[in-house]
């Protein structure tokens, strides 16, 4: 099945998911079920009817280990900043390496995931593995398709996202907002006659955010802040009479206390939550993946934000291939002997060492 796999995931790189593409996302998922098919019979199949997500079990269904896999990736970008097309999915054998957007977040730890399932049918083992559309802009399938798994009962959950193959027990939340200010229009030569929204926003917030009320967590590290996006205003000579911007705290404590912060600010501000994922925290590893490397909490989000309500007593652990330095990035590309060695870590894994 080794090229097989190799020649899957080119062509899971070259279609374009995009967030928001649900279309090309639910494409994704049928195209997985295909290759699961090719090489195996008898895997249970379920799909979402109002968003696209799919569950593949082998076995009883039980599915004591469960992998959770995105379908969407984020923008490409201006293709002339990569150095091919961003979804050519072109293999360097020489090197070792696919390159193209979503290699590594997460397409390469998403067919390992398959391979193992397809893996576990033939052996007679127990293993699902979740597929979910939009996680990139915060875990959207995930909560739909949260609604349908009624018939699990994981021991514990792998998200296979970029650890380098070492076992991350968590990572931080995401508390999303839009702040907007209103202000009054005047002519440009007479901005004394106006309110200028930019104005209250930066001085009101921005110049605030250095200052935020950042917790820590011993394990998941310090709370941050980015300031992703700040418009307002439409040509030069108009005082703006509305500004608006989006902040990305990765949280480790209650966000509520960030909202009371930022509502503190100043009383005329719109205070709007976009997002609002909570942390994931494994207190151990399960038994089976103590022998394997640990990893420091994951920098991004995961599903798992989500998956966690419903599974309570189930830990989650983000633990797959590739470089998370290649995650969003330009030139995204995934190490090959990284995808091999997730696939023999899960088998060892979900087999318990045998062969």
């Amino acid at each position: 099945m080794e090229n097989n796999y190799l020649r899957f995931l080119q062509t899971l790189v070259q279609l374009e998911t995009e967030s928001g593409n649900l279309d090309a996302q639910h494409h994704l998922q049928s195209l997985c079920i295909d290759f699961v098919e090719q090489h195996t019979s008898d895997v249970t199949i379920s799909r979402g009817n109002n968003y696209p997500w799919t569950l593949l079990t082998t076995g009883s269904g039980s599915a004591p280990v469960m992998f959770v896999c995105h379908s969407d990736t984020v923008p490409a970008g201006k293709a002339g900043t990569w150095s091919s097309h961003p979804f050519d999915g072109a293999i360097d054998f020489e090197r070792g390496t696919l390159h193209g957007r979503g290699s590594v977040d997460m397409k390469g730890g998403l067919v390992a995931a398959l391979v193992t399932l397809i893996r576990a049918n033939v052996a007679g083992a127990d293993v699902a593995v979740l597929l979910t559309a939009d996680e990139e802009i915060g875990s959207i399938g995930a909560v739909v398709a949260a609604e349908g798994l009624a018939q699990l009962d994981p021991a514990f959950i792998i998200v296979p996202e970029a650890t380098n193959n070492q076992v991350s027990l968590g990572h931080r939340g995401a508390l999303w907002v839009k702040v907007e200010a209103q202000g009054v229009a005047a002519h440009g030569s007479r901005p004394h006659a106006g309110i200028n929204a930019i104005k209250t926003l930066v001085r009101g917030v921005v110049d605030n955010l250095d200052a935020f009320p950042a917790a820590s967590d011993e394990y998941l590290g310090r709370e941050t802040v980015n300031l992703g996006y700040l418009s307002g205003g439409s040509v030069p000579n108009i005082v703006p009479d509305h500004a608006e911007l989006s902040l990305d705290f990765r949280t480790v404590g209650d966000p509520q206390r960030i909202l009371d912060w930022l509502g503190g600010l100043r009383g005329d501000l719109r205070i709007t939550e976009l997002i609002n994922l909570a942390p994931v925290r494994a207190g151990q590893p399960p038994t089976v993946l103590r022998d394997f490397s640990p990893a420091p909490a994951a920098p991004y989000f995961t599903d798992g934000s989500v998956l966690q309500d419903r599974f309570p007593d189930a830990p989650i652990v983000i633990w797959g291939p590739g470089d998370p330095a290649m995650m969003h990035a330009i030139d995204e590309t995934l190490d090959l002997s990284s995808l091999d060695t997730a696939i023999e870590h899960f088998w060892r894994a979900i087999s318990g060492g045998s062969d």
